[in-house]
């Protein structure tokens, strides 16, 4: 076998003892099972870089992206995002046109900032010091000054999720072990959101919201034909803005 071929053996006997059922997805692996009961994806797509040499354009592999979505019952937005980048001020008036604050976090997820819907629960939030600590290993986990794990609860039609994206990963890092753990470490994250009063005002997607839950890809292209047509290079770039902030 090749070494992404043990990889893929060992991640499905460890998904699979756990019930979860793999099939292909967009270029990608996804596996859909349950985590503690909760409804549980977990999703690694394959990461290339394009350069050229002279006229010829080669695209080389330069890792994996491993995503975790568990599901939750509250629909809140609340993203942990570097404090450099919320402060950006076209990002700071992106954030604004949303309604959303950004507030400083506790100092086991220093250089983070966190951006919330709702101040006074995601305050609560911060204060489960069992959710923090797997937070802050998941963001923290094969970082670098560029690139960190993200760990964000967002709203959904009729739920809520919580997230968890890696950043750039080798085979090496696609553990079995370490993969499960992860799991599990998001799973704190969404038992500690469930356990906290509900919001004072659940998060309702809007009509472009359900589209892009729906259909992602079309919903993106939408996006960028509108951004080119009407609005040009400055308003593509601000609509890529607005599509990293809504995912």
């Amino acid at each position: 076998m090749s070494t992404f071929e043990e990889t893929l053996s060992a991640l499905d006997g460890a998904l699979a003892v756990r019930g979860f059922t793999r099939a292909r997805h967009f270029g990608g692996l996804r596996w859909h099972g349950e985590s503690h009961h909760r409804a549980c994806v977990v999703t690694v797509m394959p990461l290339s870089r394009t350069r050229y040499a002279g006229e010829v354009r080669l695209r080389r592999r330069i890792g994996y992206k491993l995503t975790l979505e568990i599901a939750v019952d509250v629909r809140v937005h609340l993203y942990f995002v570097r404090a450099s980048f919320a402060a950006n001020r076209l990002v700071a008036f992106i954030y604004r046109l949303r309604n959303l604050t950004v507030l400083d976090t506790p100092q086991v997820v220093p250089g983070f900032s966190i951006v919330t819907n709702d101040i006074t629960w995601a305050s609560m939030f911060t204060e489960r010091a069992d959710a923090m600590q797997e937070t802050a290993t998941l963001i923290n986990e094969r970082a670098s000054s560029t690139f960190a794990g993200s760990v964000y609860l967002a709203p959904r039609t009729d739920r809520g999720t919580a997230c968890h994206g890696s950043p750039v990963l080798q085979l090496a890092d696609l553990t079995a072990a370490r993969v499960t753990q992860a799991v599990e470490s998001l799973a704190v994250i969404a038992r500690a959101a469930d356990s906290l009063p509900a919001p004072a005002s659940m998060v309702r997607l809007g009509r472009l919201q359900r589209l892009a839950e729906r259909h992602p890809f079309l919903a993106v292209a939408g996006l960028f034909v509108a951004a080119l047509t009407v609005l040009g290079l400055g308003g593509l770039l601000a609509i890529l803005l607005v599509v990293a902030l809504m995912a």
